[in-house]
């Protein structure tokens, strides 16, 4: 990921001012502490799980021994279960051993939820698609199991520290806490029910995704880190499927907030317009831009035109070489990154963290681009 690349715009100044005053307003409500505590006490549970491969990406540092790849299958069953929680029909694809040794714990998850309007399902509804991956990079050496060293400030990177406003672990910048926050931010079928984390969603929240919101298809697997094949072999398969809702808008992790003095500052935004049929003439693209300045940090929002680097580079990541960038008869849907994490988070490296005002501010952009699609 590369946070330098040029800009193609800028939205700041007096766009949006008003609502992004109001939006500061609602914000404590949006994202409480009761959505923090229980955002927190999953982090840990999927942590605990250590859900990553032997053979990820961080190079010479990188820590095979902390591999674990059965947490991998644990924890893509805890995903399912909250995504089924939440009225979504979970698909789970999984490799052939023999075929894909390497991947024999990191399942495929195709999930979808139906639009709703005035609090029913629909099926003339958009959609939204979310691309993403639960896998998380292995521990650097120089994060031990015992007193700092090596230049960590924790003791455990499998465990969520909260210190000066940040949240530190190996997998919360990428990509579990963005992945779970935007879990917990669905209600549950019941409106009353608390899952197993313990989550309650925001009332606001709640009330807007389970009355009008537009489809949800989210395409999750476990090999991001070790640029693993299977994702490659289904993938293609599942964009040519006809019966697959067809997005409006891709949403992907992450954007990143520049921080001065302490003070969460700009945050840069990746985004693709639409191409081609419905997808263009929707108008989706400019109204997500505005729904997202409009909530997010008072410096505003570079935007830049590309899609988010990967690792092993963009042309390696299975979801936008097969599902998110090729034209299609129907048109290519728009394309937006945005996300909580900020230059500091240390992707990779020790001492990985997500500052928590980027979070709040990440929560209510989520909901603000559902809600922007449902009215598009």
């Amino acid at each position: 990921m590369n946070p330098t690349a040029p800009a193609a715009a800028v939205l700041a100044g007096d766009q949006g001012e008003g609502r992004r005053r109001e939006s500061e307003q609602q914000r404590l409500r949006l994202w409480t502490s009761e959505s923090h505590d229980a955002w927190l006490r999953l982090l840990g549970d999927a942590l605990r799980l250590r859900p990553c491969a032997a053979g990820s990406s961080a190079g010479p540092g990188g820590d095979a021994s902390t591999a674990a790849p059965d947490g991998l299958k644990k924890l893509s069953i805890l995903i399912e279960s909250l995504l089924a929680a939440r009225g979504f029909t979970v698909r789970r694809i999984s490799p052939d051993p023999l075929q894909y040794p390497l991947a024999a714990s990191a399942d495929i998850l195709v999930a979808t939820r139906p639009p709703r309007r005035d609090g029913a399902v629909c099926s003339d509804g958009h959609w939204v698609g979310l691309i993403g991956h639960y896998d998380v990079e292995t521990v650097d050496h120089g994060w031990s199991e015992g007193p700092p060293s090596n230049g960590w400030s924790t003791p455990d990177p499998w465990t969520p520290t909260e210190r000066d406003g940040r949240v530190y672990a190996r997998g919360v910048a990428d990509n579990l806490g963005p992945l779970l926050q935007r879990i917990l931010l669905i209600p549950p079928e019941d409106a009353a029910q608390r899952d197993g984390a313990g989550a309650a969603t925001p009332p606001s929240t709640a009330q807007q995704l389970a009355n009008t919101a537009p489809g949800l298809l989210w395409l999750l697997h476990g090999e991001e880190e070790t640029a693993g094949r299977f994702p490659y072999a289904v993938y293609p398969a599942l964009a040519a499927d006809p019966s697959h809702p067809r997005p409006l808008l891709w949403l992907e992790e992450t954007g990143y907030f520049a921080t001065r003095d302490g003070v969460a500052g700009p945050q840069r935004v990746l985004a693709m317009p639409p191409v081609g049929g419905a997808c263009e003439t929707s108008g989706v693209l400019p109204a997500v831009l505005d729904a997202v300045a409009a909530a997010g940090a008072a410096g505003g929002l570079v935007v830049e035109e590309r899609y988010l680097n990967k690792a092993f580079g963009t042309a390696a990541c299975p979801g936008l070489t097969h599902v998110v960038g090729p034209e299609r008869a129907e048109g290519r849907a728009a394309y937006i990154a945005i996300g909580p994490n900020d230059k500091m988070a240390n992707i990779h490296g020790v001492d990985e963290s997500l500052r928590l005002d980027c979070l709040a501010v990440a929560a209510e952009q989520f909901a603000a681009v559902l809600e922007a699609v449902a009215k598009c």
